[in-house]
């Protein structure tokens, strides 16, 4: 849900690749698993960004979540934000699992 949030009010500010499709274009060495299995961002200059760094990037470019990125490079916060991520990744399955119980999609 979030992503397909972030694709709504991106527009031409990010595009967005479904990492699950066969024919799907990753980063250089980046694996299908490893791009699975947490948020990544490759940047203007072909930087890949993972985690708490790839999302602080993408609220940079999106319409009223710069204010955010902002607050997230103050110092101390990118490692709050990419230990508060880790914690989250195991979760995020059960999480998909019970939104779509309830009609409901996580990408």
């Amino acid at each position: 849900m979030e992503i397909a949030h972030y694709r709504r009010i991106a527009g031409e500010k990010a595009r967005f690749v479904d990492v699950s499709a066969p024919d799907a274009s990753l980063p250089e060495g980046l694996s299908r698993a490893q791009a699975l299995g947490r948020f990544h961002v490759t940047t203007q200059t072909r930087d890949t960004l993972s985690g708490a760094r790839a999302f602080i990037a993408l609220w940079g470019q999106l319409p009223g979540w710069r204010w955010l990125a902002r607050l997230a490079q103050l110092p101390g916060f990118p490692l709050v934000l990419e230990t508060a991520y880790r914690a989250f990744l195991p979760i995020r399955p059960w999480l998909v699992r019970l939104m779509r119980r309830n009609g409901r999609t996580l990408p």
